[in-house]
């Protein structure tokens, strides 16, 4: 079945996990464009931009580039939160039919809302640690940010799969 075909389920409620998951990704939003406002009069001309595989900052530029960071939390806040209403234009690893498709839609709607939780609150720690190092008050953002990061996006990706094959049979 296309995804043209498939069925659109409008009714479909949400989970307490996508409803947790967005209010912690409402929340991290919220935190996020808060540090970065509060922070900004305080913010040397010269901000962290780029961090390398250590965590370390290895280039620099200037203040107005900081805004980068919550304006793009924002873009794919608004972008996962309109994907998340459309599931069944999504890709399944699975085929979607008639008797599949409401699981199949909760699982794949789950998945996104876990992922920009995930996402909203790294954006919202990066924001956080932008404002620290540039200010002097840290030295990086941690060694095991992007091993945690990666990790938990993997996870979440593997946990949605072996879900989606396992609900197709």
């Amino acid at each position: 079945m296309s995804a043209k075909e498939r069925p659109i389920i409008n009714d479909l409620p949400r989970t307490k996990v996508e409803l947790a998951c967005e209010v912690v990704a409402a929340a991290a939003l919220v935190c996020a464009w808060a540090v970065a406002l509060s922070a900004w009069s305080d913010l040397p001309q010269r901000v962290p931009t780029h961090f390398d595989f250590s965590g370390r900052p290895d280039a620099w530029g200037s203040k107005g580039v900081f805004l980068v960071l919550p304006i793009v939390l924002l873009v794919l806040y608004a972008l996962l939160t309109l994907l998340s209403r459309v599931p069944h234009i999504y890709n399944y690893p699975v085929p979607i039919t008639p008797e599949n498709a409401p699981t199949q839609y909760r699982l794949a709607r789950g998945l996104l809302a876990e992922m920009k939780a995930v996402i909203s609150v790294a954006f919202a720690y990066l924001t956080w640690s932008v404002t620290a190092v540039a200010r002097g008050f840290r030295e990086d953002l941690g060694a095991w940010f992007l091993f945690t990061l990666l990790l938990a996006l993997a996870g979440l990706l593997a946990k949605y799969l072996i879900a989606a094959y396992r609900s197709a049979s």
